[in-house]
């Protein structure tokens, strides 16, 4: 760091070395700042900036005392902010989700990092609430991802212990049971479930990342073309795995219970076979 300080200074500088704290905040502020900047004119949009720069460096920070947070802010040139919260702006790379936590007394625990343990079925239903989730900007579809997401325990506890060689602690995935969590989930801090939702994007950013083909990316448009960008179209992921089993609903339950990387793995590699 150019920080010029004797001082340790606690100073992340990835998305997984964000304290929950941290991530709540910094996962409102990115999404008001893209929720809002295209209502700002272009002439005041450096100063829109501005101030999200000031806003992430502070709670990049804010794991440290008083008076170093106060030493930094002296110290750090504003014209610096911008490179010390690039990483943030770059996009989100968080793969860890938030530790369990309780609605009304009972604990809703969450997947595993980089959603290791979730199956096809779950990853349709939940893509879909992202989706809508960031295209609408409506927060009721915010509520059915975090209620997807995160799950009551499938097993009876004392002292709210659970079994640590279990893959998957949550009640199985079951749509018809997440109507109505999302009640409770409405009750939880809005900046709690706006990071959720921001792990859940560097989740599916990672697993895009492992399977190209599966997720490929927008072909680069040509800088001389004026005509309007054609809209993404989006397709459904259980659209995708009905098309997989060619319409059998014989082959449908087997397949939605598949593990999500046993299921891309196979179609990765018969999409990359096809491309050859």
């Amino acid at each position: 760091m150019a920080i010029n300080l004797n001082l340790k200074i606690r100073f992340p500088e990835s998305w997984n070395q964000l304290s929950e704290k941290q991530l709540e905040e910094i996962s409102y502020a990115l999404d008001h700042y893209h929720r809002f900047i295209d209502l700002h004119p272009k002439e005041i949009r450096e100063e829109y900036n501005y101030k999200l720069y000031v806003r992430l460096v502070k709670n990049l920070i804010r794991e440290n005392n008083f008076i170093k947070v106060w030493i930094v802010l002296r110290q750090l040139p504003p014209e610096e902010y911008q490179e010390y919260v690039q990483f943030l702006i770059d996009g989100v790379k968080r793969t860890r989700f938030l530790k369990a936590f309780e609605i009304e007394g009972k604990l809703y625990y969450p997947p595993m990092d980089r959603l290791q343990n979730i199956t096809i079925e779950e990853f349709g239903y939940l893509d879909t609430a992202y989706y809508y989730w960031r295209t609408t900007k409506q927060e009721k579809y915010l509520n059915i991802l975090c209620a997807a997401l995160y799950r009551r325990s499938a097993f009876k506890t004392i002292f709210k212990l659970v079994p640590k060689n279990e893959k998957d602690i949550r009640k199985a995935f079951d749509k018809i049971y997440v109507g109505p969590a999302v009640t409770k989930f409405q009750k939880v801090d809005i900046k709690k479930r706006v990071a959720i939702g921001t792990v859940y994007e560097g989740c599916r950013g990672y697993i895009a990342n492992l399977y190209p083909h599966v997720f490929p990316k927008p072909e680069k448009r040509d800088p001389e073309d004026k005509t309007p960008a054609p809209k993404p179209v989006y397709t459904p992921f259980g659209q995708l795995i009905t098309n997989k089993i060619k319409y059998d609903p014989s082959k449908l339950k087997s397949t939605q219970a598949l593990n999500i990387h046993e299921f891309l793995s196979v179609m990765e590699n018969e999409l990359s076979q096809d491309k050859k």
